[in-house]
């Protein structure tokens, strides 16, 4: 269990901070939206373009590139947003459920904060997994210790960072579907199916921005991540120095 259930981190991990890079590289404002659908790019035309190609005239298959690079080009205004995440692994009849939220800040494009608290699980009777926080400050990573209070300092290349482009930081993308226009917790969205070398992902896209990801990581291995609060102030800052250990 703990095998399968440290690979579903691992990929709701990589899609968080895929579209963490994609939205890093502007460095244009937003204002804070209530809602996807409200949401637009501070730049007219951007959105009317990023809206026409991501609504096609009917359901059916679109060229993988040109939806990867629609994508970027809508959260190419990102500056702030949060991911909400669920993970489900289902096995020998047990099934294990985990939440985690990431504050994604990307006001200043060369130094991109985030801010990743997974929820502490249940894994089995009596048997608890802590709940950890991951805060990357630019190319600084700081991991929580939840048995000492302390937190290991460790640093990513910035060669790792720039990997991280998207879609392909999830797997290779083979092929796009657009499946139609639906509704997600009340606001329009349009549902494409993007199959990958490790699985089906469901994308809900809003006005040029992701609205909702979900993963199907085989047999009992779930994922959905719901994004909101573009634009909302957010407060990411470094753990306390005196609490800071080197890897």
């Amino acid at each position: 269990m703990r095998m399968r259930w440290n690979s579903v981190v691992s990929v709701v991990t990589a899609a968080v901070l895929g579209a963490a890079m994609m939205s890093g590289c502007s460095s244009t404002k937003d204002e804070p939206t209530p809602t996807a659908a409200t949401q637009t790019t501070s730049d007219p035309q951007a959105a009317q373009e990023a809206d026409e190609i991501s609504r096609p005239a009917q359901p059916g298959p679109v060229d993988a590139e040109e939806f990867q690079s629609t994508l970027k080009q809508g959260m190419s205004t990102v500056t702030t947003y949060v991911v909400t995440s669920t993970s489900t692994v289902t096995s020998s009849g047990m099934t294990v459920t985990s939440t985690s939220t990431t504050q994604v800040d990307n006001s200043d494009p060369s130094t991109p904060k985030t801010h990743l608290i997974t929820d502490a699980t249940s894994v089995a009777p009596g048997v608890e997994t802590p709940k950890v926080e991951v805060i990357g400050i630019g190319t600084t990573v700081y991991t929580s210790n939840p048995d000492s209070g302390t937190w290991t300092k460790t640093e990513a290349s910035q060669s790792d960072l720039d990997s991280l482009d998207g879609l392909s930081a999830l797997s290779t993308v083979t092929a796009v579907e657009f499946i139609g226009a639906e509704t997600v917790d009340g606001t329009d969205a349009d549902h494409y199916l993007v199959t990958t070398q490790m699985g089906p992902m469901d994308f809900y896209i809003a006005s040029g921005r992701l609205l909702k990801l979900e993963m199907s990581l085989g047999e009992g291995m779930t994922a959905t991540s719901s994004y909101s609060a573009y634009g909302e102030p957010l407060s990411i800052t470094a753990p306390d120095p005196s609490l800071v250990v080197a890897a």
